[in-house]
């Protein structure tokens, strides 16, 4: 059994990872763009050809982190070994000196690809760590409902802060406010890996890693779950990260709401922490205690952005109302639906927000908030699940070849999730461009339909190819339970 501390250290690392990660998504579009004075195009063109560099890099950090063998385990040293490269990294990439544009722009490729560099060395020993720490499916799901209360408390401290912090530290000038800001991210993820390490443990015993020559793509091919995983993850980071790149767009000129901009970041994501922890409930069933300390924590939490002044009044009903329905909402997937179709459930979902999204006029900007608020929480009903998912294709791929490559099978669905991260980013750049935006002067209408179409219409469309994608997943809580025994009983015979 995994203690709480283990269980909290672990969330730990995805806060650490979240305040760089989210970061880049939220606001690394907008500093290139608005900041630093690149082009949309430009900057899509970039965040499509550094990510083609994870294609070298993540079957080399899955293969080291699989041959890894020190006293403290294969996945976990590298969370100590990385945490200050990886903050420093960050802190480069919202350094951009003033140079001429080609320079600027070199500059940028440059830093961004070490950034990322530095975010798949850490990430993917990160994210393996998890499966090697239990091999039980309900622990599983309720460590990466953990994992991703943590992931989003940092996502949280990014979206509530860095605009505040910005214009502290930058007083007037945001290009020194976003690098002292990033800074400050650096410092406290840096600590956080290092708690994450001394609180954490390595359990899982595995099969041997065969010193065959191998890459995440052959990995993928003799796992089709694996490979199912994969596609869902690029899909679903297309879709979130495309979004993520135009939501301070959409509220300033779509909802036309530029000093709300922080509350509605903010009120995301204690929706999507709302959502984390509900997707932890769904292992272990609700009861009249986990209900009542869920409502406790998004009162608490609002309250305290309310008294910051962060929200007004009518939205901390806005958004209690959202997250009381959300809590409804995972009461019944968990009555009524099993993990893997709790997944489709919560995506097919998420399409119709979506869809809702558009259709509302953005003169209703509380109703464009409560949508907001519930499609954040739902979203993140169903990431956890995903992540549980993950580790049991590990199990599968081991069972179906006798070979547990932890890392490397992680490497290759991060491998699809950050290719999806660069064609979202890609996509919402370059629709940026093609429906005319132009830094710092009013929008068009044509210019501000394109935003709302890229924040709404085509996310959804995605999710609803997420939900075609799941009816290939096969892994369900029985089957697992099946694959466990016959993998018990063969580590038994080979011992």
């Amino acid at each position: 059994m995994l203690t709480i501390k283990e269980k909290a250290g672990y969330g730990l690392g995805d806060t650490a990872s979240n305040l760089i990660f989210q970061t880049i998504i939220a606001f690394l579009g907008y500093y290139y763009i608005e900041i630093v004075g690149l082009s949309a195009a430009a900057v899509g063109t970039m965040f499509l050809v550094v990510r083609w560099m994870d294609a070298i890099t993540d079957p080399i950090m899955g293969t080291i982190s699989d041959h890894t063998n020190t006293r403290w385990g294969r996945y976990r040293p590298y969370l100590i070994w990385l945490c200050v490269p990886f903050g420093l990294s960050a802190v480069l990439a919202f350094s951009i000196p003033s140079l001429s544009q080609a320079s600027t722009l070199v500059y940028a490729y440059v830093s961004y690809a070490l950034m990322m560099l530095m975010y798949t060395a850490i990430n993917i020993p990160y994210c393996a760590l998890g499966a090697a720490m239990t091999s039980d499916p309900a622990e599983r799901l309720d460590i990466q409902s953990w994992r991703f209360a943590g992931g989003q408390t940092g996502n949280l401290i990014v979206t509530s802060c860095t605009l505040p912090l910005v214009a502290y530290f930058g007083a007037g000038d945001d290009g020194k406010g976003y690098q002292a800001t990033m800074m400050l991210f650096a410092v406290l993820a840096i600590m956080m890996f290092l708690i994450c390490f001394a609180s954490t443990k390595e359990r899982v015993v595995e099969a041997p890693v065969s010193g065959e020559k191998s890459n995440f793509f052959m990995a993928l091919l003799k796992n089709d779950q694996a490979m199912v995983l994969a596609a869902l993850n690029f899909f679903i980071l297309v879709a979130l990260v495309l979004r993520g790149t135009v939501t301070l767009f959409y509220v300033n000129d779509v909802l036309e709401q530029e000093t709300l901009a922080t509350a509605f970041l903010t009120l995301g994501a204690i929706a999507a922490i709302i959502g984390s922890i509900i997707a932890g409930q769904l292992a272990k069933g609700f009861n009249v205690r986990s209900l009542a300390i869920l409502a406790i924590i998004q009162v608490l939490l609002l309250l305290l952005f309310l008294f910051t002044k962060t929200i007004t009044v009518s939205l901390f009903w806005v958004a209690l109302a959202g997250c009381f329905i959300g809590v409804l909402f995972g009461v019944v997937l968990e009555r009524w639906f099993p993990k893997t179709r709790a997944f489709t459930v919560c995506f097919m979902v998420i399409a119709a927000l979506h869809f809702c999204l558009y259709a509302i006029d953005p003169a209703n900007t509380e109703l464009c908030f409560f949508i907001f608020v519930l499609l954040s929480l739902v979203n993140q009903i169903a990431i956890p699940i995903l992540w549980s998912m993950m580790a049991d294709s590990v199990d599968y791929g081991e069972f179906k070849t006798g070979q547990q490559a932890t890392g490397l099978i992680f490497s290759g669905i991060l491998f699809a999730l950050k290719m999806g991260v660069a064609v979202g980013g890609a996509v919402a750049a370059w629709l940026l461009a093609f429906y005319g935006y132009e830094s710092g002067v009013e929008q068009s209408a044509a210019t501000r339909e394109g935003i709302a179409i890229l924040f709404t219409l085509v996310p959804g469309a995605v999710s609803l190819i997420v939900v075609l994608v799941t009816y290939f997943y096969s892994l369900d809580d029985q089957r697992m339970r099946q694959i466990h025994r016959r993998l018990e009983s063969r580590r038994m015979s080979q011992s």
